[in-house]
């Protein structure tokens, strides 16, 4: 649909009640039947072997798949693009030295998490989508502590980045909210279900341009500091 052909422009009046929304003189949008979403409880079966198992099986499963373009390609490490390597290292660092000592306030390496805002293509940048995905990772592994002094360092960038709708998917994500595809196969990892696989990883393949990546590789980041931090 051409929307500005169709009438439809910045600044229109909207009026929002509990049937209609209605945008300018053209446009109404029906919300009588509009059902509120969740993603489903993880199983409580998961644990760190699961996860181990989940990752490498996964990792195994995708591979190929991510794009060139974004950050995608980091879910296999040694393979992301280089401007990315040395932001992605230090928060990853500080992501498993918060998990080892969770009671105690860390900030080395939390900045880092400033150069990723913005980076990359797409109306939400690769480097949002990845923070995005890892902070749904951390409220999948029940460390919300931990991802409100993510979103708390990054908030302030993102909201003066100036990109409403990049800065929209980091706060719903810091509330642990993402597209269905991200919460499906972050739970097909977590619970180490290969046969799910298949389905999450087209799943992946159609959220955005390279989103859909982009915020797995934040997933799977979060995922090994965890498991970094289990082992130490």
């Amino acid at each position: 649909t051409n929307w500005p052909a169709s009438g439809l422009y910045l600044n229109a009046k909207v009026s929002i009640s509990a049937d209609v929304m209605r945008v300018g003189e053209r446009f109404s949008f029906l919300l009588a039947e509009a059902e509120e979403w969740a993603p489903d409880q993880l199983s409580a079966s998961w644990g760190a072997e699961s996860l181990k198992k989940g990752l490498a099986r996964f990792r195994e499963a995708a591979a190929g798949r991510p794009p060139r373009e974004g950050l995608g390609s980091l879910i296999s490490p040694g393979y992301g693009p280089a401007i990315a390597e040395r932001p992605v290292k230090e928060l990853a660092d500080w992501l498993a030295a918060s998990f080892r000592e969770p009671d105690r306030e860390i900030t080395k390496g939390l900045r880092w998490a400033h150069s990723l805002l913005g980076m990359g293509p797409g109306l939400t940048p690769s480097g949002d989508d990845f923070l995005g995905g890892m902070m749904i990772a951390l409220h999948g592994l029940a460390e919300q502590s931990i991802c409100r002094s993510l979103w708390a360092s990054c908030r302030r960038c993102a909201l003066a980045a100036g990109n409403r709708v990049a800065y929209a998917h980091l706060a719903a994500a810091a509330e642990g909210l993402a597209s269905a595809g991200i919460h499906q196969a972050m739970a097909a990892i977590m619970e180490d279900r290969t046969e799910a696989f298949g389905s999450t990883l087209d799943g992946i393949d159609a959220i955005g341009h390279t989103s859909g990546w982009d915020a797995m590789a934040g997933v799977l980041t979060a995922f090994d500091a965890w498991i970094k931090a289990q082992n130490h």
